[in-house]
């Protein structure tokens, strides 16, 4: 069973790392508080890739929507005033 890593960010921190299919999703997002999430489980992924000495720029989506991160298994989630990325070798979900 391979672990599973947790990475929290806040919300109400600002900052959002260049990932360019984050970025480009984050201009399409019009509604304050959803950016904010948005960009707090942006700055997760990216300290979760960054962890895993794995490259974020390589982050995209599928097309039913799920994250990929080449190296890794990511699940992304935010509620309220956080956000986490759960990443690990194996499946996560």
């Amino acid at each position: 069973m391979s672990r599973i890593y947790l990475f929290f960010e806040e919300t109400a921190k600002p900052g959002m790392p260049e990932i360019p299919a984050r970025r480009a999703r984050l201009a399409e997002i019009a509604h304050p508080e959803e950016r904010a999430r948005y960009c707090a489980s942006s700055r997760a992924l990216f300290r979760a890739a960054a962890f895993f000495g794995l490259d974020s720029a390589n982050f995209f989506y599928e097309a039913g929507g799920r994250p990929v991160l080449p190296g890794a298994w990511v699940s992304l989630s935010h509620g309220g005033n956080l956000a986490v990325c759960a990443i690990s070798r194996g499946k996560v979900g």
